[in-house]
Parts: C-alpha cells; sequence; structure tokens
C-alpha cells in the first residue's frame, strides 16, 4: 500500500505544474505578471498600452511571509516583434504573501494606492 501511494504521489509531482503566474488585480490599461518556478526563478513582465514592456529574470527566496525578488543580468534573448523592451536588472523588491495574493509596493506607478494586489491565474 505505501508503494502504491509513493508512487501516485511522485507521479503528481512529475506530471505537475512547475510554475505559478500571478497578475495583478485590477489592471485595465496594462499588464503586469510575475511567473514563479519551482527551482527558485522567475520572470516579470509588464507592458504597458503603448506597446512598451518592462522585463526581468532573477531569483527569488522566501522567509516567512516575504518573497524577495533579485532581478540578475539583463535577458536580452529577449525581443518583442514590435514595440521597446526595458530590461529590468540589478534591484531588488519585496512582496507580502497574503493566503492565495501577494501584496506588493507599487513600482510601477499603476495605480494611486501605495500598494498593489498580484492574484493567482489558475
Amino acid at each position: 500500500m505505501k508503494l502504491i501511494i509513493g508512487t501516485l504521489l511522485i507521479s503528481l509531482k512529475l506530471f505537475g505544474q512547475d510554475s505559478s503566474t500571478f497578475h495583478q488585480k485590477d489592471a485595465f490599461m496594462f499588464s503586469n505578471k510575475y511567473v514563479f518556478y519551482e527551482n527558485g526563478t522567475f520572470k516579470h513582465y509588464y507592458s504597458t498600452d503603448d506597446g512598451q514592456l518592462w522585463y526581468g529574470v532573477g531569483k527569488y527566496f522566501d522567509k516567512g511571509r516575504e518573497r524577495t525578488l533579485k532581478f540578475g543580468e539583463a535577458d536580452t534573448n529577449f525581443k518583442l516583434e514590435y514595440g521597446l523592451v526595458h530590461y529590468e536588472t540589478g534591484i531588488e523588491r519585496i512582496m507580502i504573501k497574503k493566503r492565495r495574493t501577494f501584496i506588493s509596493t507599487d513600482y510601477h506607478n499603476t495605480t494611486t494606492k501605495e500598494k498593489v494586489t498580484f492574484v493567482e491565474k489558475k
């Protein structure tokens, strides 16, 4: 019986999701999302309605309710068919986990509020 349960759990892990995507709640004129991978890396995409994109990659670390994002070197292999790419590098951000969401400072001035909420995309 233990062998069957162990095999089932390993199978679920192999076929399970290796990333989770969080997008900014109430974002109408832009798209702001983070993709977090199980290996501790992430990608950030922030695009505006005028064709500009802020793109960054890096590593994240969890400590308690805090998730610290450390943006690494620019991934210049990432290109757009049209529009302008701004690479986010050498910065650090902190997000606070609250149930199934993250709360973050509004780094791109998308609202009149100081903080924004990121919800998981299913």
